[in-house]
């Protein structure tokens, strides 16, 4: 290609990044998309507790300050070193911690750029550059702190590694360092980066491959025992506790292990239950023409180690990583994310690959080089229908086996037709094919973009810190899956506990000083049960954190920690103990001496507005949430309470303007979030209920 050519695809590749950067670093402190990946709360619980150790040290001069060895993996992570690196140039923050994320991703996108640069074409580099850019599952997960982006940027420095010098004794020792380091500060799914590379190397045309395959063995081996001893040390016992918890404690044994029989649905269904590809459907397109193309030249004579090594590489790397995922009982979407750069590579390299035509002699149409192409046709069978009737929560067997004839149909025509095809696809076919993948990528991440990171916009997780910080007093450790989020953007001190591991949760509290609990609203009665002393909480708010609901427990008395005991309740607590113990007169008395010394927060705010009610002060009622919704106009339970108080004023005192007015905000509320539309709706009736005609409150 001219000189002058390949500057302007370098010019045009560098204004994609810096563009795309642009916007995968604006608004780090908007809530993550609302169920993004079907009802869940991941992206509010996990990512902030790999920065937690970063922030302890930052703002309290210690990694771990209450010396808990159960979190020594967050600790030793690559995101945990990369944020502690940002909040010392920066502040411990809401943005700074999601920049982590961001940084990571960016890194592994420009090795996945240099490592294309030696066997692909610019135009490819620019388009794999752009679509992964656009990707709404990598821009969705990129801008928070999760391990997963760690695991992308060691696996583009890995496949940067391998593709320019592959089997050389010097690489081969680096990237054994690489997987070890991916697999213990990256995510522990980094140890499948091994079979990976050294499938590659087996299936390259390198001499002395098995030479090359021991020489990486040794050194992943002596690097990973190295890297445990220098990370953990004698604590090496609670790195694996934690693991075994996640893995097998937790999750249980893989159901496949069990059920071999469900192989086939195992292997076509994956991406249904974790919508990976319901959400990334453009994949689905991209892996059936790439697969269709990939048999014409199998078929044609073409060996898999002609494919160049970057195309191998990522083949092997779907494979691998399809085959665990789909494995494991517990598979969401994050995980998946680091297949996502290899999709697109392996894709878009066999679609647009350069062959030299072979002879028609050496053609072999044997059905064992059709099964590849019969399963990809069953796979994308599957998923079509699952996206095109919104059946994501269909049975997988009954749907697996159902698509089967259909894909065996499909697969016995298309060998038909490439019997019948006297030379392979054209460089001109392969181009119109790629521009349609394109361009339906494109429109496909384009409306995700706009529809969920653009047009819904909340800022709970920002409102929620600030409310934190101003109800709960000096000297408070808050604890919880929640805790870690809701302490990021001030200065209260965090104790990390998940409900549901292997911990004397009694033990746990006394010996160490948790003066408060954050737990989520729809486990609150089952852990009550389990944890009877849990009964005796007195609550503080209750708050929404993008569609959750989590509520603020004091527990400072309740385990007898003597540190605890220390801790002073707020001006606020007081009232909020008076409120939910429905003495309304004693709770506007403290709620009024909170705001003589503090701005109305959204506790504070609620508080007051209901007491006002409960007392039949109908217009300082009505006036007050008026205020507060005017403060918090993205927040869809304040607007709905709003609603609420309105709807139930005007019913009492047969004011029409402020039922009227009610629905305003019952509307706003079901626009802030659409999956609580519902909420809306039953508020509403039951407040007619409670406050229509004949009725008092």
């Amino acid at each position: 290609m001219p000189a002058k050519s390949t500057i302007i695809y370098i010019c045009c590749i560098v204004l994609v990044v810096i563009v795309g950067a642009v916007f995968w670093f604006s608004n780090l402190d908007v809530d993550p998309v609302m169920n993004y990946s079907g009802i869940g709360q991941s992206l509010s619980t996990d990512p902030h507790h790999y920065v937690y150790h970063a922030r302890n040290k930052i703002l309290f001069g210690s990694f771990n300050p209450y010396d808990d060895p159960r979190w020594t993996v967050f600790q030793h992570s690559i995101v945990s070193l990369v944020s502690y690196f940002v909040f010392s140039l920066t502040s411990v923050s809401l943005v700074s911690a999601n920049t982590v994320g961001v940084i990571l991703s960016l890194l592994g996108l420009l090795f996945f750029i240099l490592a294309l640069w030696k066997d692909h074409s610019p135009l490819i580099i620019l388009i794999f550059t752009m679509l992964y850019l656009l990707n709404s599952s990598l821009i969705v997960h990129a801008r928070v702190p999760y391990l997963e982006n760690g695991l992308l940027f060691y696996t583009g420095l890995l496949f940067f590694l391998y593709t320019y010098w592959s089997t050389k004794i010097w690489n081969l020792v680096l990237s054994g360092v690489v997987i070890a380091l991916a697999a213990f500060t990256g995510k522990l799914f980094g140890i499948f980066l091994f079979p990976v590379t050294a499938a590659a190397i087996f299936f390259s045309n390198e001499d002395k491959r098995g030479k090359a395959i021991g020489v990486l063995s040794i050194s992943a081996i002596l690097s990973s025992i190295l890297l445990i001893f220098i990370l953990y040390g004698s604590a090496y016992q609670n790195a694996f506790g934690y693991m075994t918890d996640q893995t097998y404690s937790l999750r249980g044994m893989p159901k496949i292990l069990s059920m071999p029989y469900n192989l086939f649905e195992y292997l076509i269904s994956y991406g249904l239950y974790n919508r990976f590809f319901f959400i990334n459907i453009d994949f689905v397109l991209f892996i059936l023409i790439a697969g269709y193309i990939y048999t014409a030249e199998i078929t044609s004579g073409r060996r898999f180690s002609q494919f160049p090594k970057s195309t191998v590489f990522s083949i092997l790397m779907i494979g691998m990583y399809y085959l665990v995922f789909m494995a494991i009982n517990y598979s969401p979407i994050r995980y998946a994310i680091v297949m996502i750069p290899m999709i697109l590579i392996a894709s878009l390299s066999i679609i647009k690959s350069q062959v030299k035509a072979i002879k028609k002699s050496k053609s072999d149409h044997s059905w064992k080089n059709y099964i590849l192409l019969t399963l990809i046709l069953w796979f994308a069978l599957f998923h079509i229908l699952v996206r095109i009737f919104f059946i994501n929560q269909a049975p997988a067997t009954l749907l697996t086996y159902t698509t089967l004839p259909g894909a065996l149909l499909l697969a016995y025509l298309l060998r038909v037709s490439l019997m019948k095809q006297k030379s392979e696809l054209s460089a001109k076919v392969k181009t119109r094919l790629l521009i349609v993948v394109v361009i339906f990528s494109v429109l496909i991440n384009g409306d995700m973009i706009y529809s969920k990171l653009t047009e819904q916009q909340n800022y709970n997780i920002v409102e929620a810190n600030n409310e934190i910080a101003k109800i709960i007093g000096n000297g408070a450790v808050i604890s919880g899956g929640y805790a870690p989020l809701l302490t990021i953007n001030n200065n209260h001190k965090t104790f990390i506990h998940q409900f549901g591991l292997r911990d004397d949760v009694a033990k746990l509290f006394h010996d160490n000083p948790v003066t408060h609990l954050v737990i989520e609203t729809s486990i609150l009665t089952q852990i009550q049960q389990q944890y009877p002393r849990f009964r005796q909480m007195i609550p503080v708010t209750s708050l929404w954190v993008r569609n959750v609901e989590v509520k603020v427990y004091n527990i400072f008395n309740l385990f007898g920690n003597q540190e605890a005991l220390r801790y002073v309740p707020t001006v606020y607590e007081h009232a909020a103990y008076y409120y939910f113990s429905n003495n309304s007169d004693s709770a506007l008395f403290y709620i009024d001496k909170f705001h003589e010394q503090n701005s109305m927060t959204k506790s504070s705010g609620l508080i007051l507005a209901d007491a006002l009610f409960r007392t039949k002060q109908y217009k300082e009622s009505v006036a007050a949430i008026l205020d507060l919704a005017g403060k918090y106009p993205t927040d869809f339970f304040v607007q709905m309470h709003c609603g609420q108080i309105v709807q139930a004023a005007g019913l009492l005192q047969n004011d029409a303007g402020l039922t009227s007015l009610a629905m305003k905000y019952y509307e706003k509320a079901t626009l802030d979030n659409p999956y609580r539309a519902n909420d809306a709706l039953t508020l509403y009736r039951q407040t007619i209920n409670e406050f229509g005609p004949n009725k008092k409150p």
